[in-house]
């Protein structure tokens, strides 16, 4: 990646032989580009974080919102059984807990995960439980 920088630095100086900053100037902000590239590789991602969170988290709240975040991020890194199968065990957990907000957000995520794996059916039938969950609850408040 250096070596491609320093080529194509070269290349730029022979055109503009008059102006010696652009091929330094070019040469620091090439190096920059290949050493944030470096640093990128070194970051954990979120996922990882998520599924470490995951294994430690106890049977309440966070695990839920752990459960949909995590199913949101592998969206469109992993088959749609995957984040509907996540999905699914925040909506258990959360109706095993009576948290009704989690209970919209598992409807909400299931109704996307469906209609992204071209299930209308199914996402239409999420779809509108999320709405009723919703609307009831805007209403008691």
């Amino acid at each position: 990646m250096i070596y491609s920088s320093f080529i194509f630095i070269t290349q730029h100086a022979k055109k503009q032989p008059n102006n010696l900053k652009n091929p330094i100037k070019y040469f620091i902000i090439g190096f920059i580009f290949c050493f944030c590239n470096f640093i990128s590789f070194g970051q954990t991602s979120k996922t990882d974080s998520l599924l470490s969170v995951l294994k430690l988290a106890k049977e309440d709240t966070n695990k839920v919102k752990v459960f949909n975040a995590l199913a949101y991020e592998l969206r469109n890194s992993s088959t749609q059984d995957t984040c509907i199968e996540l999905s699914k065990q925040a909506l258990l957990l959360s109706e095993k807990l009576k948290w009704n907000i989690g209970i919209g957000e598992s409807y909400g995520n299931l109704q996307w995960f469906y209609l992204l794996k071209s299930d209308y059916a199914a996402s239409l039938d999420y779809a509108f439980k999320a709405l009723d969950l919703w609307v009831e609850l805007s209403k008691n408040k």
